[in-house]
């Protein structure tokens, strides 16, 4: 509803839904064998829900009247629950909108409202808010539901859609089908003094790789940084001053080689590894040689690490 008013108004909007489809606790069955569409959520217009109702007049979608009587069903054994709206109503008038210190529906059905006599209808109002409103009986606010007034309120006089909730939910989401995003998991919103920012759970991974494409980038150029620049001064150290020359010519030699086949596997390894990983890997290579360099100097050149040392 809102991301329509919005885009009506000419404004950008991006609906971010976590399911595979739109409509939350809205879904209808249709193909089933008892004849009639059946609703697994949202199944009744309760009163005259003027705004509802106005939506279904937009949609061009019938309503009937929802008429019979409300069994119950345990373990199979079907028993009538009478005037249902009227024992409910007995539970909700105990509700108090102008409670001081408010407390969840669970703990005001714990105080036994209407005593012994209205155990059943207490069990009644229980799974009645839990299916109703979606909700945990022991997180839902009791004044929340009080201010709200008597749920049961016009439910005598409920209608059902002909065809189902979800042609209106597939009417809503027309104007803005383009701007929905399926399968997104916020994983935080971070509001700044100029904007809100939302990532999801592919953006969020995004920016701890980017965190640690830094890191592994920085151990990159520095242990890069140290590796080449020792490797031209300890050519001059250990090479003849006549092959100075060959040796330097040799080490540009071997380091295009080995920065053009870089490139090369860099571009291969990018997709498959990540940017992340293949700079930490990088970083790893150069650490083991620039190790492999100390050990080797000090083995192979024993008077080169005295002469240092």
């Amino acid at each position: 509803m809102a991301a329509r008013h919005l885009a009506h108004a000419g404004k950008d909007v991006c609906v971010l839904e976590a399911s595979n489809r739109v409509g939350g606790r809205v879904m209808t069955l249709y193909d089933t064998s008892a004849g009639t569409p059946i609703e697994l959520g949202a199944e009744f217009v309760h009163g005259d829900a003027p705004e509802t109702t106005r939506l279904l007049d937009e949609a061009r979608l019938i309503t009937v009247p929802a008429l019979g009587k409300q069994y119950r069903s345990d373990r199979g054994e079907l028993s009538p629950q009478g005037p249902l709206w009227e024992r409910l109503s007995k539970v909700f008038e105990h509700l108090d909108p102008d409670k001081k210190k408010d407390r969840s529906f669970q703990d005001f059905l714990d105080d036994k409202p209407g005593g012994a006599r209205l155990k059943r209808e207490r069990q009644l109002a229980c799974g009645f808010v839990q299916g109703f409103y979606g909700a945990d009986t022991t997180m839902i606010s009791e004044k929340s539901l009080a201010q709200a007034g008597d749920p049961t309120e016009g439910a005598a006089e409920s209608r059902r859609l002909v065809n189902g909730y979800t042609p209106l939910i597939d009417y809503l989401k027309r104007d803005v089908a383009q701007r929905i995003r399926l399968g997104v998991n916020v994983k935080r919103v971070v509001r700044t003094e100029d904007d809100v920012r939302v990532f999801d759970t592919a953006t969020w991974k995004l920016v701890c790789t980017l965190a640690t494409t830094r890191v592994a980038a920085a151990g990159f150029g520095l242990f890069g940084g140290l590796l080449m620049g020792n490797i031209f001064p300890a050519a001059f150290e250990v090479v003849p001053a006549s092959a100075r020359a060959s040796a330097v010519g040799a080490l540009n030699f071997c380091g295009a080689l080995v920065s053009g086949f870089a490139a090369l596997f860099g571009g291969l390894w990018k997709k498959s590894l990540g940017i992340d990983r293949l700079l930490t890997f990088t970083a790893v290579a150069y650490i083991v040689a620039g190790i492999a360099l100390i050990i080797g100097i000090k083995v192979l050149f024993p008077r080169d690490q005295e002469r240092i040392y």
